[in-house]
């Protein structure tokens, strides 16, 4: 049992996560990867570890904000209360294979610090909560009857595993068949887990490049080039498919599709809906330079591709607003960011842009080394960026971290100011030849 005042804790810190400062509606809960927060009472009385995380962080916060140091040290307590509780559970075979743990894994990885707390350790702890939630995932298997609750968290968890797997270039767990069906065999997707169909495919796409061109070129199949790139071609049908069937709903929040200012987010489904362009945004950028960049070295190998190019372009210049080009969807997030700020947003909706600002940054970085740029014109664009209040010293740093976190190389991780920013971007982007270029 909670007591009163741990449910005032409790309910101060969601009221400042959640977006409008209450739990969303079922219309809103249904398209976004919080909606297993209004199964939180429940959730909580199956699983103690969620109770003292969710403690934990009301207490962290309220500390924060009230300068009271008690309180800060209560807040640690329930930390350690949360993850000794945490052990007990994962050595418990029904408590590990429960809906409640891996709420108290998603929602420690989501809530991991604030931006009080140093963005390296954050990202450090991020890193480590992901790797745990994965092993549950894994560990309770796709077989297992998926209940509604349960269906909510494996969509936060999807997004979760794209996002590591992005920045890592690796696989997610969840690009397998039976992953995308059983779950969902006695109930209808939602648009947010279709599009999470989508999104758990492509870091794969990255890690698969990645071995190509790492593999020498005359072990190399003929046809390697040609199957990659119609791979490629069958995610982009399915992005393609789902754009459609949000019909105007994604187009709401496209800078490019509104004549003045873009409209404020009022009602608990505009954040899902912002949430969701986002991640497409994000996505398409990878799939199309993943692109491009098979096809160029395909080309250099000296082997047809039957693709069409991908048309870069800066704005006012030809082809912008092709819905295949990457820089298109850049602008689009950092246009649309400054919405996840505003008041009344919460802590949920910063987060959840945390990783499209990101993949904008990185991709702005390097902009001008893809055909049809304007190396000027995104260059000034992204100092523009930088010095936006919404990028402030923490978020700036956060993302630097983040970026330093995903290359491999230490010399292009010790790297320091603008320059190694722009070579671990190159580094991610177009692998090992950066780090020649950091030994300069």
């Amino acid at each position: 049992m909670r007591s009163t005042r741990e449910d005032r804790y409790v309910g101060l810190y969601l009221a400042a996560f959640l977006p409008n400062g209450r739990l969303l509606s079922r219309d809103a809960s249904y398209i976004s990867a919080a909606g297993w927060l209004k199964y939180y009472d429940g959730l909580c009385r199956s699983e103690k570890t969620l109770r003292f995380i969710t403690l934990a962080h009301g207490l962290s916060m309220l500390a924060t904000r009230d300068k009271d140091t008690q309180m800060k040290v209560k807040g640690v307590q329930a930390h350690r209360m949360a993850l000794q509780e945490m052990r007990k559970a994962v050595q418990d075979s029904q408590r590990a294979t429960g809906d409640g743990l891996l709420a108290a894994i998603l929602y420690g990885a989501e809530s991991n610090g604030s931006k009080d707390s140093n963005p390296n350790a954050q990202i450090k702890g991020y890193y480590a909560h992901t790797e745990g939630e994965m092993a549950l995932f894994m560990n309770r298997g796709c077989q297992k009857k998926w209940s509604e609750p349960g269906r909510y968290l494996l969509a936060s968890g999807r997004i979760v595993s794209f996002i590591f797997g992005v920045g890592r270039r690796e696989r997610s767990p969840f690009d397998d068949s039976q992953w995308m069906t059983v779950p969902w065999k006695e109930t209808k997707k939602s648009p947010l887990e279709e599009l999470t169909d989508i999104m758990v495919q492509t870091p794969g796409l990255l890690e698969e490049l990645d071995n190509i061109r790492a593999s020498p070129v005359a072990k190399r199949s003929p046809l390697v080039w040609e199957e990659f790139l119609d791979n490629c071609s069958r995610i982009e049908r399915q992005l393609l498919a789902w754009r459609i069937s949000m019909g105007d709903d994604i187009g709401t929040y496209d800078y490019t599709r509104s004549c003045s200012t873009l409209p404020l987010p009022k009602e608990d489904r505009d954040y899902p809906v912002l949430h969701m362009s986002f991640f497409y945004w994000s996505c398409s950028i990878i799939l199309y330079t993943t692109i491009h960049i098979a096809m160029d070295q395909a080309i250099r190998n000296q082997v047809d591709t039957h693709c069409s190019p991908i048309p870069f372009s800066s704005p006012e210049y030809p082809n912008y607003h092709d819905e295949r080009n990457p820089t298109l969807h850049a602008h689009r997030i950092i246009h649309a960011l400054p919405l996840s700020y505003r008041p009344h947003a919460g802590g949920y909706a910063a987060l959840s842009s945390t990783f499209p600002l990101g993949m904008a940054v990185r991709y702005l970085l390097v902009a001008h080394l893809f055909p049809g740029n304007s190396g000027h014109t995104e260059y000034e664009f992204l100092q523009q960026t930088l010095s936006r209040p919404f990028m402030g010293a923490y978020i700036a740093r956060f993302i630097n971290h983040l970026h330093k976190e995903a290359t491999p190389a230490q010399s292009l991780k010790d790297m320091p100011g603008w320059h190694g920013t722009e070579l671990r971007a190159m580094r991610w982007w177009f692998g090992p030849a950066a780090e020649i270029e950091s030994e300069r």
